[in-house]
């Protein structure tokens, strides 16, 4: 299943009472992180190196700590984290499992991957902007694009980073 949770809603809803379904949806569903939730900052390490994808060079010289919410979270009252379910967007590198960290103050530009409310179901598709509307493009050529249609089909939010556990 492509979608996250379903939200029960009446039957027209606002762009403003979706985003905030998403809000309440966010609070209630496991696998779903909230900022604010998080315990107080933890930094690890930043070594102010780059590193090769190739040969590996030892690290030299020295750091500072980086904390991560602070890395990843530009505006904490509008960010919330959500685990990704299915396989519409590998493609994109989004593959199911990993984690988004979405904000909602980030106007979504076309190319944007962003989480959409479309016909009650959330979704994380790529915005491309049309002369009329928008449309959602999926990163699998299995799924259709999507062309909203109804008045509360929105954009909840702008994807800002995708992470992804790389052992088991």
């Amino acid at each position: 299943m492509d979608t996250p949770k379903k939200t029960p809603k009446p039957a027209k809803v606002r762009a403003s009472e979706a985003k905030a379904a998403v809000r309440e949806a966010a609070a209630e569903t496991p696998g779903v992180f909230r900022p604010e939730e998080q315990p107080p900052a933890q930094t690890a390490p930043l070594i102010d190196e780059k590193i090769r994808a190739g040969f590996p060079s030892p690290a030299t010289g020295g750091g500072h700590r980086l904390d991560l919410n602070e890395h990843l979270v530009r505006n904490p009252a509008a960010t919330f984290f959500l685990i990704v379910s299915g396989d519409s967007m590998v493609g994109e590198g989004i593959n199911d499992g990993d984690m988004v960290v979405v904000d909602r103050s980030v106007e979504p530009r076309s190319g944007s991957i962003v989480v959409a409310a479309i016909e009650g179901d959330f979704t994380l598709k790529r915005f491309v902007k049309t002369a009329a509307s928008f449309e959602l493009h999926s990163g699998n050529p299995e799924y259709p694009v999507i062309h909203p249609k109804r008045e509360d089909d929105c954009v909840v939010g702008v994807v800002r980073w995708i992470l992804r556990k790389c052992s088991r």
